[in-house]
Formats: structure tokens, sequence, C-alpha cells
């Protein structure tokens, strides 16, 4: 669901809710308090609404200028669109080369011939038929493993795709000062230009998986069951990276006593505003632990309310994900991680190419084949200020 999506049918959840209650004969206080409370989020949700529009016309250009408009580009879509990489997994285990679509976009990319391009995995998985447990069997769709996926995305993190060589991300540090207004000739100072540069290098990202060689020869559906594989458990692996890569980068917020209801706003939301990085709740998004999200269930505004600090910190702000990333309770505290704004504030590049490793001779005893994925990538925090790490504690 994309935000505007998202926005969408936040406006049209809240508007019931308003209807519902301006329908009731009398309102007590909790229900006027909601009532302003809805009034309000409606009006931010117009704001965020026409920036969400704006933010997807900013994603279809990127995308553009990646691929580009001219012929070529097309070509080169199509290119991907029909490449196979099963074809490519088969070629790695045989030891031969591709031909075809795959060698194409291969040799485009500068990549070996046991190499996946990055934009394969990148494409939509569809329905994969498996080998029959009987002949002439019913044959379903795979159910892959469940995997914790979209933490980075839901964070703004950046992925842009790198060449080979260090990656290297500039950020300008300091703001002008200006001067005036003047009517005279008063001189009015320079501002030195402070520059910082994160130079990334790669880092490895491996996983190892086994198959019998007689299934291989029944599986009907390697090549998209592969493709799904790789780009969710790479996915997972990317989010959990750049998840512990903030928790390095960004000083903690220390939690001091049990979290309230009112503490829960303040600490996740207000507390966070500053008019730069964040100018209003809806620029706001906070990422928790399952346990975290939990006893913010159970705080609420007061004894007789049914609004608890989740209802109303997911109202008020541009969103809440339960992540499996953030680490787990210790001594009844857990840290959540708030994105203050949309900015590239933070980086995870992938270097180009997913390398196929296959190894028929460890498992070679028991008639099965090990393949390795290999990944490189790295990450950084370039900006703290757009996070923060705010220590919760629930008891």
């Amino acid at each position: 669901m994309t935000p505007r999506q998202r926005l969408a049918l936040e406006q049209s959840e809240k508007r019931q809710k308003i209807n519902d209650l301006l329908g009731l004969d009398e309102l007590t206080d909790d229900q006027r308090n909601e009532l302003d409370t809805l009034t309000k989020r409606m009006q931010q949700i117009e704001v965020e609404s026409r920036a969400a529009i704006v933010a997807e016309g900013e994603d279809e250009q990127r995308m553009r200028s990646e691929f580009g408009d001219d012929r070529e580009s097309a070509e080169l879509r199509a290119l991907v669109g029909r490449a196979n990489a099963g074809a490519i997994f088969t070629a790695a285990l045989e030891h031969r080369a591709t031909d075809g679509a795959e060698a194409e976009l291969q040799q485009h990319f500068r990549l070996g011939g046991n190499q996946i391009p990055l934009e394969m995995l990148r494409l939509e998985t569809r329905a994969v038929t498996p080998a029959p447990t009987d002949t002439g069997a019913s044959q379903q769709p795979i159910l892959q493993p469940i995997f914790a996926t979209g933490d980075a995305a839901f964070l703004g993190v950046d992925m842009p795709t790198v060449p080979v060589g260090d990656a290297v991300f500039p950020v300008l540090t300091s703001r002008p000062t200006v001067g005036g207004p003047h009517k005279d000739s008063t001189a009015v100072g320079e501002t030195t230009g402070a520059f910082t540069a994160e130079v990334l290098e790669p880092h490895r990202l491996q996983a190892s998986f086994y198959y019998r060689r007689t299934d291989a020869a029944r599986f009907a559906g390697m090549d998209e069951g592969l493709r799904a594989a790789l780009n969710s458990g790479l996915s997972e692996a990317l989010d959990k990276e750049v998840i512990d890569q903030l928790v390095s980068d960004v000083s903690q917020t220390a939690a001091t006593a049990e979290n309230t209801f009112a503490t829960y706003r303040s600490a996740l939301v207000y507390d966070r505003l500053d008019g730069r990085f964040a100018s209003m709740e809806g620029d706001v998004r906070v990422l928790a632990g399952a346990s975290t999200v939990a006893h913010m269930a159970g705080k609420y505004r007061g004894n007789n309310a049914d609004d608890s600090a989740i209802d109303s910190v997911r109202r008020i702000s541009g969103g809440v994900r339960v992540s499996a990333h953030i680490a787990a309770v210790a001594g009844n505290k857990q840290d959540a991680i708030v994105r203050r704004g949309m900015r590239r504030d933070a980086v995870a590049p992938v270097w180009q190419g997913v390398t196929l490793i296959p190894d028929e001779i460890t498992k070679a005893g028991t008639g099965e084949i090990v393949i390795t994925a290999v990944l490189l990538a790295a990450f950084k925090t370039v900006r703290t200020g757009g996070f923060a790490r705010i220590e919760t504690q629930h008891a």
C-alpha cells in the first residue's frame, strides 16, 4: 500500500467516525475530545495527502531516471522482464555460461555468469507451481517462509544500487548565516561550508540453502521460488542490518519511569518535533517492538476512555509499525526508533549483482546440492538528526 493509499484509507475511516459522532444526540466529554482530535487529524491528512501526491511523482521520476524513457531503456526493461533467475541458477549449478536474455542482462551490468542482476529480484513474484508428491497430483502454489521485511522502506532509508568501488555520500553540515535586512551597505559575513563524506565499503551478506538432487529433477517452479526466496531473504537481512546500524549510530534517550498515555505521546511524537526535521505530527514515524506496542495498548487517556496510547500515537503520527528486528525487552525496557521526516538521512547502498556459488561436493554423499547466495551492501546514518532512539519502559 502506497502512502497516498494509506492516507486515503485513514481519511475514509476518520470521516466515518466523525459522521457517527455527529449523529449522536448528545456527546460526552470524551466523545467531544475524540471529535476534536479527529477533526484536527483530518486537516493534517489533507496536507499529507498533497505531499504524498508530490512524493509519488518524484518516485516515478526516480524510476524513469534509473531506466530512462528512451527506446534503449524500454528495451532494457523488456529484457529484465524476459530474463529468468532460475536459468542463471541452473547455469551456475552446471558450471556453464548463460545465454539469451540472461546473458545479455549480465553483460549490460558487467556481471559474471553466476550473478543475478538486482533488477531481476525486484520483479513482482508470481505464483509458483511445485513438484507434486505423486505423478498427476494437483499442484498448488509454493508457500514461502515468512520474512520480516519493509522496516527500511518504512523509515525511508535509501538503498541505491552502486557499481564497483567504495560508495561515497557527502553531506553539507553547515547552514548559511543570513544577514539583514539592510537598507545600507552593511557587510554580511560569509559562512564556511563544512562537508563530511561517508565512504562506505561493501559488507558481505551470505546465506546457504540445500535441496535434494532428486527434488531438483521434479521441481517445476525453481526459478520463481528462487527469486522469491532470495528477494525476501536478502530484504530481511538488509532490514536487520539497517536497524542495527541505526541503534549503533543514534544516541539513546533513556527511560526513567514506566511510560504512560501522556509520556508515550510526548516521547514518541511531540518531543520529536523541532521545526526542521519534523514540523508536524505526520512527519514522525515510529518503529517499535511488539512488547512496546502491547504495553501502549494498555495505557488509556483516562479510566473511562477507550483511546489507548497506541491508538493515539498511530492517529496523530505518520504511522506506527511493529518490527521483528528491534531488540527484545530487557529489564522491562525496549528501544523504539523514531523517524523524523523522510530525507536521505540514512543509506544502505547495494552493490550490483547477487552471486551464486554452487557446491555439489560437500553433501554429495547424501545426494544434496548446496547453493550459497552472496550480496554486498553497506549501512550508515549520514544525518543522525533524522532519527531518535527512544527507550520505553513497561513496568
